[in-house]
């Protein structure tokens, strides 16, 4: 979640909740790949784990060439008190997009200067409010995730429909429109609300 933060850095106000939210396509995207590749490696091919474990690799390895272009966090050089090159790294995206900086420097508060946060301070008021929640909500979020992702192929492989591979394919393409949804939601309502509409939504589904 490191690089979902630093592209909310880098986002406008008004479009970040709706980018945030369509971050999620290429996470649907990976997963439905995954379980291509797996069907190929597994079932298909019958090549063994050992291939399926190179084949998903390879992402990996593309994604740590690819740091090198990766700019740094200027908030964060901001921080350290590297103000040069924080403003180098400004200077790049605003080039990069066919603009240019305002002109001046960048400043930083002297109460502020060089003081970096630790990880008490996430439990420490007033940051303890906004922590615990967000925290209780994550956890709940992955737990009934994870729990519905891994259970669907089991339950439709159990009925005697699809393969395991099948279903993970369908199920987790299910997610697309899910995720299209939240971003309008997001846009259009905040992210309080659409948490919200989503929660309930997901409780009535889950209500045997």
């Amino acid at each position: 979640h490191v690089s979902v933060s630093m592209l909310a850095e880098f986002l406008p106000t008004k479009s970040r909740g709706s980018t945030l939210a369509l971050v999620n396509v290429f996470w649907t995207g990976g997963a439905v790949l995954e379980a291509a590749v797996a069907w190929l490696c597994l079932a298909r091919l019958q090549l063994g784990w050992r291939a399926l474990v190179l084949s998903s690799a390879i992402p990996q390895t593309v994604m740590l060439l690819l740091f090198a272009w990766l700019p740094e966090s200027p908030l964060w050089l901001m921080v350290c008190g590297d103000h040069r090159r924080a403003h180098d790294v400004l200077k790049r995206i605003a080039r990069v997009n066919g603009r240019e900086l305002p002109e001046g420097g960048l400043t930083q508060p002297a109460n502020d200067a060089h003081e970096r946060g630790r990880f008490m301070d996430l439990l420490r008021p007033p940051s303890r409010r906004t922590t615990i929640p967000l925290w209780v909500i994550f956890a709940s979020c992955t737990f009934v995730y994870y729990g519905v992702i891994i259970l669907t192929p089991v339950y439709f492989t159990a009925l005697g429909g699809e393969g395991m591979f099948r279903s993970t394919f369908i199920t987790t393409i299910a997610e697309f429109p899910g995720t299209f949804i939240a971003a309008w939601l997001v846009h259009n309502l905040g992210r309080k609300k659409t948490l919200v509409v989503f929660f309930v939504g997901c409780a009535c589904c889950l209500i045997p």
